[in-house]
Parts: structure tokens; C-alpha cells; sequence
């Protein structure tokens, strides 16, 4: 794998520099996009592969320091910490880290809160990286499988089509996102 990407082009690591970027911003669009891209043989899919999980996973690190940042703030903390749900949460959440890391993987818009919360809990990093790194992957190779293999058909065979099917993927997942965050809002004002 090391020689790899020695070898590789730099065009091509240039590419995966911008999907590891895009991970930051929008994971979804950055699986999207490294799979299209492999499909239409401009990146490698093992380098797009680890373009996207190197982004993916260094942003959820990210999202949990900055929880353990916020743990420094005394208001902060008293306030979520005094404060009865967050404390049957935190213990739920202490006692199934895996489960309640892979939901969070899997249900759009609870990754920037339930990964920083995270941190703020001072859950266990180790137990952290092993779940939020075994629901990435799953995730990653779910999603990707599923693009790489309909931007690669012979059906979307021309550049138009397959690019096309970004731009509805990327729709899809807005409607998606909006969708579940309006569900989560009713449910929370009950």
C-alpha cells in the first residue's frame, strides 16, 4: 500500500488532498466523490478508498478534541453536566459507546454533536477511535460500494450521466439531512 502511493500521481494525490478536505466540510459529499472518481479511473480506488477514510476519521478525532476542549470551559460544563438528561445520557452512552457511535454514523446530522459530546464526556479515546473507526468503515464501504458501482455501469458509461448522478446523490442526501433533522425537532419539542 506504502509503495502505492509513492507511485502514485500527483495529480492523483492532489485529488485525494481534496477529498481528505471535503471529509471536513461534508463527509457524504466527499465518499461521493472519491467513489465517482475511482469509477471514472481518475483516482485509484484504494487511494480514494484511503482519501476518504483518512478525512473522514481525522475530522471525527477533530470533533471529539474539540469536545475535550469545551470540557475546559467551567460554565459549559456545569451546565450540561448538572443538568439531569445529559447525565443519564453520558451514562448510557459510557456503557454502549459502539452502538450509540455507530447511530450516530449512520443517522444524518448527529455526527458534529454526538462526537463532540464525546469528547466533552471524556469517553474512552481508545473506545472512541476502535468504534467511531470500525462505523466509518462500515459506512465508507457501504456508501462507496454502492456509488462506485452505478457511476462505473456501462448505463452511465458517459461523463455527463455519471456526474449527474453526483449531483442527485448530493440532493438526495440534503433532502435526507433536512428530513431527519425536522423528525429529531418534532420528537425533541413532544
Amino acid at each position: 500500500m506504502i509503495d502505492f502511493l509513492l507511485n502514485a500521481e500527483a495529480g492523483g494525490i492532489r485529488l485525494a488532498m481534496a477529498i481528505i478536505a471535503v471529509a471536513w466540510l461534508w463527509e457524504d459529499a466527499a465518499v461521493i466523490s472519491g467513489a465517482l472518481l475511482a469509477a471514472d479511473e481518475s483516482l485509484s480506488i484504494p487511494l480514494a478508498l484511503v482519501a476518504v477514510f483518512v478525512g473522514i476519521f481525522s475530522g471525527d478525532v477533530a470533533l471529539y478534541f474539540l469536545g475535550r476542549l469545551a470540557n475546559r470551559s467551567r460554565r459549559l460544563r456545569a451546565k450540561l453536566l448538572l443538568n439531569a438528561k445529559f447525565r443519564a445520557l453520558r451514562k448510557v452512552f459510557r456503557r454502549k459507546t459502539l452502538l450509540n457511535i455507530l447511530i450516530i454514523r449512520f443517522i444524518p446530522g448527529l455526527r458534529t454533536l454526538g462526537f463532540t459530546l464525546c469528547g466533552l464526556w471524556k469517553i474512552n479515546l481508545g473506545k472512541f477511535i476502535a468504534a467511531m473507526s470500525l462505523a466509518g468503515l462500515l459506512w465508507i464501504a457501504v456508501i462507496f460500494t454502492g456509488v462506485y458501482w452505478l457511476g462505473a455501469s456501462s448505463l452511465l458509461a458517459t461523463g455527463y450521466w455519471k456526474w449527474s448522478l453526483m449531483l442527485i446523490a448530493l440532493a438526495l442526501l440534503v433532502f435526507n439531512n433536512l428530513y431527519f433533522r425536522y423528525r429529531l425537532k418534532t420528537k425533541m419539542n413532544k
